[in-house]
């Protein structure tokens, strides 16, 4: 074998044997969640790869980012662990209580490649930005939203409200602030005079930054904050009980009196209710009573009615049968009446005469009344007519 072809192969093995090595520093792949800095070899040339896929790395240094990202900062371990970047971070509010806060931030890094680039020279890796940078902040933030609510008021009250003050620091900077005296009312009813930190105000009433977010100046969004917990000082929690106690003592005795007017309204409706009905029994009972007067009333004036129609009734059938007797007595009795009557008249006087045997001559008594003189009227024409009769029997003999 020659000397040229024994320097061959040993290039040959070098080359395949440097390949083996420096593999993994020829090519990078790159997940499309992340994204990457690529530091060239030999020249230093920074650049950022963005999209998924593999590319030619050519040895250059390579660093990797999330695109997003989570701070936890809590005591439990569900939420990071024991980890010393995940540990809950301190706070001072009103009256110097402490406590410690537990919550969690959702971040997401910045898209473009500048602001991308200056982080990575200023850090240098994701969990130096997460630690130095993100979590900083949020302590900072804590820090300068603490002093401006009450322990009670940070844990119940406007919690709400406190969360989106440190909330609104990430986002913009921290707010200038000022202490001021002011008198608050204790719990015994006193009236004292106390130090408070208030927010400086610009001419549109809106916070005045002492100094712009970190966060923001760096290109990182901040996509979710929540406050999870505050576990103030042992000091601050018994304070809080306490006050808790005497508001819901207050709660109980302002809804004791709020019921006990409300049975109140209710005896005094119950009352009214009840004389209401008392009413409407006795308006229905003289409203019956009515009725049935009124009933009885229309019965009689119907019965009435009725009796005055049946005696002109009767008057007009009285009044009928009169006319028609004076219309017989004017009109005379017809011949065969007058035969008829002439003949049972003969008849009975004939009878009358064949046994009578009284005076041809006949005296008759005198009366006053009405019946005596109809009486003797009728006797006078009986006699009468015995007398013609008498007459016409004596010219027959």
């Amino acid at each position: 074998m020659t000397i040229k072809k024994i320097i061959t192969i040993i290039a040959i093995v070098a080359a395949l044997v440097t390949s083996f090595v420096f593999s993994s520093s020829l090519f990078e792949t790159n997940n499309v969640r992340n994204y990457q800095v690529k530091q060239a070899f030999v020249t230093g040339t920074m650049s950022v790869k963005d999209n998924g896929g593999t590319y030619w790395q050519g040895l250059g240094d390579i660093s990797t980012y999330g695109k997003n990202g989570m701070l936890y900062f809590s005591s439990e371990k569900l939420d990071g662990g024991d980890d010393a970047s995940a540990q809950p971070l301190g706070c001072t509010f009103m009256g110097n209580s402490t406590a410690k806060i537990s919550g969690v931030l959702k971040y997401q890094l910045p898209s473009g490649e500048k602001k991308r680039l200056v982080m990575h020279e200023v850090y240098g890796s994701s969990s130096a930005i997460k630690m130095e940078l993100i979590r900083n902040q949020v302590a900072g933030a804590l820090r300068q939203a603490g002093p401006l609510f009450r322990p009670e008021e940070a844990f119940i009250t406007r919690r709400a409200e406190f969360t989106e003050t440190v909330l609104s620091m990430l986002r913009n900077g921290l707010y200038a602030t000022k202490s001021e005296a002011k008198e608050i009312n204790t719990a015994d009813g006193k009236t004292i005079k106390e130090m408070v930190t208030l927010l400086k105000l610009d001419s549109n009433m809106q916070p005045i930054i002492s100094e712009e977010s970190s966060l923001k100046k760096n290109g990182i969004i901040i996509t979710d904050f929540v406050i999870k917990d505050i576990d103030f000082d042992q000091l601050t929690d018994n304070l809080i009980k306490k006050k808790k106690e005497a508001e819901q003592m207050q709660v109980v005795a302002r809804a004791n009196a709020t019921k006990a007017k409300q049975d109140a309204i209710t005896a005094e409706q119950q009352g009214l209710a009840d004389i209401a009905v008392a009413r409407a029994r006795e308006e229905v009972k003289k409203i019956t009573a009515v009725t049935q007067a009124e009933k009885l009333f229309a019965v009689a004036e119907l019965d009435a009615k009725r009796a005055i129609q049946e005696a002109k009734k009767i008057e007009a059938t009285g009044r009928a049968e009169a006319a028609i007797a004076k219309a017989k007595v004017s009109a005379g009795l017809s011949p065969k009446e007058a035969a008829e009557f002439k003949m049972q008249t003969e008849i009975g006087v004939a009878q009358a005469l064949a046994t009578w045997t009284g005076p041809s001559i006949v005296t008759i008594g005198g009366g006053s009344s009405k019946s005596g003189g109809e009486s003797q009227m009728m006797q006078a024409l009986g006699i009468n007519s015995l007398m013609k009769i008498s007459e016409k029997l004596s010219k027959t003999k």
